[in-house]
């Protein structure tokens, strides 16, 4: 029978359990990890990572699942130690025998993903778990238990939606105005776009006409479009990454790809965790808020507001899209063609 994470932890943190300073350090140069022994390692992909004991965790990734113990206990030790050893990295990971463990927030964190079951521990306590049930996901966090849907769209606690709670008000703050839709002037460089194999031949033309499209409506070109901004790319972020995390993903976030860890495919999740309070319509924006979309009730988007009318709507937000470059531009100026963004349906504040 395959061993789950909660018989692999019983034994893995004894060198976690005083914290992180008292986990062993890597020491030496070290070697370098071969590509299968690495998943990913954020802001150093192609560097060289030092850990401690390089053969012994190398030689255990093809252990029995009667060493699994033994091989998971090794792989946090490593995954520790190449964090150490980086302090620049965000996170710092390794795999065996189908499980990861992945050492985040210098070392305080360490989440282990097993067989469609994560946990979370920081400081060696755990904090978190998620599992599957079926089409649910099922998930303990701040002392309840909520049941998401398979998408991170929505969950329930207690049988009742679970929802952000409302943003404070600003005392004697008028009330926000009327918000027209505006016209999305966004086009899609189409003839481009169709000229891009797969091979990524053609990518460049397309990516320089996105961007010249943007800039032509009043759009401001932070990040260019890019063939480095890419789903194969362990680096990339997309927009609630950008807009919630400020793009270096969330390890806590289950619905997170083990693999991508600076993406956020549920943003709800993330603005249920306790930060953030959402604004009533006539709550007036500030400059700061984040700004979600929605196509049929679905949530496609997030933006972060950088100006405000005289009506306290937004008049700026920036925003990155999807694999395509960073943007600062008008609210309704999103993708509308292939992945379709919807309108802006609703602001959020954080509150810690």
């Amino acid at each position: 029978m395959p061993v789950g994470p909660r018989q692999l932890i019983d034994g893995l943190l004894a060198p976690w359990a005083k914290g992180p300073a008292a986990a062993p350090k890597a020491e030496g140069p070290g070697k370098q990890l071969k590509p299968d022994e690495l998943v990913v390692s954020v802001s150093a992909i192609h560097g060289r990572l030092q850990r401690q004991d390089a053969e012994a965790i190398a030689t255990s990734l093809a252990g029995a699942d009667a060493k699994a113990d033994a091989a998971l206990e090794r792989l946090a030790t490593g995954a520790h130690g190449m964090f150490s050893a980086l302090p620049e990295q965000r996170y710092a990971q390794l795999a065996v025998n189908g499980v990861t463990a992945t050492a985040g927030d210098h070392g305080h964190l360490l989440r282990v993903d097993a067989q469609g079951e994560t946990v979370i521990y920081r400081d060696g306590v755990a904090v978190e778990d998620a599992h599957l049930a079926g089409q649910e996901l099922v998930v303990h966090r701040q002392g309840r238990e909520e049941r998401w849907d398979a998408n991170g769209t929505a969950a329930t606690v207690n049988g009742k939606p679970l929802e952000v709670p409302p943003a404070p008000r600003v005392p004697g703050e008028r009330p926000r105005g009327p918000w027209a839709e505006q016209p999305n002037r966004y086009i899609f460089p189409a003839a481009e776009a169709n000229a891009v194999g797969p091979d990524l031949k053609g990518y460049d033309a397309f990516a320089k006409k996105l961007d010249e499209n943007e800039a032509a409506i009043g759009a401001r070109v932070i990040a260019p479009t890019s063939r480095e901004f890419n789903y194969n790319n362990p680096n990339e972020f997309n927009c609630h990454s950008y807009g919630l995390t400020g793009g270096e993903g969330d390890l806590e976030n289950p619905f997170e790809p083990a693999n991508r860890l600076r993406w956020v495919n549920s943003p709800m999740f993330e603005l249920t965790n306790g930060n953030w309070g959402k604004l009533a319509t006539d709550q007036r924006a500030q400059v700061g808020d984040r700004i979600l979309y929605r196509k049929d009730g679905v949530v496609t988007h997030t933006g972060v507001v950088t100006a405000v009318d005289q009506d306290g709507n937004p008049s700026r937000v920036q925003s990155k899209w999807g694999n395509w470059g960073l943007f600062e531009h008008a609210p309704f100026d999103v993708p509308n063609v292939g992945v379709d963004y919807g309108q802006p349906a609703e602001l959020y504040r954080p509150t810690k």
